[in-house]
């Protein structure tokens, strides 16, 4: 068997594939916990926010959708794991390595970095250099927190207007209004990927991730309201 043997990925598949395998497995979870806990996933606990006012409905909302999102998008691991699989089967068991698998699973792994910012950042699960900031006074830490936040803001800003740039110009002006590109910019590879998709993904994750921001710092500034009061 050789390579122009080799099974093509249709993008109907690949899209389809990356909408509904999470959904499939969401729903497996659920029936699986049975109704014994609220969260089946196993997360660090968010102190729950009970007031009615509009910073506390907008901190709900904000959080669930950063932690449905963050669960949905974990499981584009598996459809990676099951592209690399098939590479391996194929290219060494039937000498007919594809043109497609490897850049379908990077593609997914970078955008699995982008969209679950807003995850990471919920259940403060990215990297941070804290030797010094542990043993601060839980005051100061939260000072630090709001102080860099502004840092984060500022950086936010910067990748959102990237991210809408890189993604209008992947649009195809005659069909999208607001895009600027003369055709739908696809991949170099032989298999041509759509990146628009992609791309509009970097816009969307760089929205969530700033909304959860926004969150994160009303919590900051009422805790250190309520520990100096």
């Amino acid at each position: 068997m050789n390579e122009s043997s080799a099974f093509i990925m249709p993008f109907w598949l690949y899209w389809g594939l990356i909408v509904f395998v999470p959904l499939i497995f969401l729903v497996i979870v659920k029936l699986r916990a049975n109704g014994v806990r609220e969260n089946p996933f196993p997360e660090p606990e968010v102190p729950a926010i009970e007031g009615k006012g509009i910073a506390d409905t907008y901190i709900r909302f904000v959080e669930k959708i950063s932690a449905y999102s963050g669960r949905f998008i974990a499981f584009w691991i598996v459809i990676t794991v099951t592209y690399y699989s098939y590479e391996v089967v194929a290219r060494y068991g039937f000498n007919a390595p594809t043109n497609w698998a490897h850049e379908a699973s990077f593609l997914i792994f970078g955008t699995m970095f982008i969209m679950c910012g807003a995850y990471g950042y919920l259940f403060k699960s990215h990297v941070r250099v804290d030797a010094i900031y542990t043993k601060l006074p839980r005051q100061w830490q939260l000072v630090i927190d709001i102080v860099t936040w502004v840092l984060f803001l500022l950086y936010m800003i910067a990748f959102m207007k990237t991210a809408w740039t890189f993604f209008v110009q992947a649009a195809d002006s005659k069909i999208f209004f607001f895009g600027q590109g003369s055709d739908n910019e696809t991949s170099f590879s032989e298999w041509r990927v759509s990146y628009l998709p992609i791309k509009g993904c970097m816009v969307l994750g760089s929205i969530f991730l700033t909304l959860q921001g926004v969150a994160n710092v009303i919590r900051d500034i009422r805790e250190f309201r309520k520990l100096e009061g």
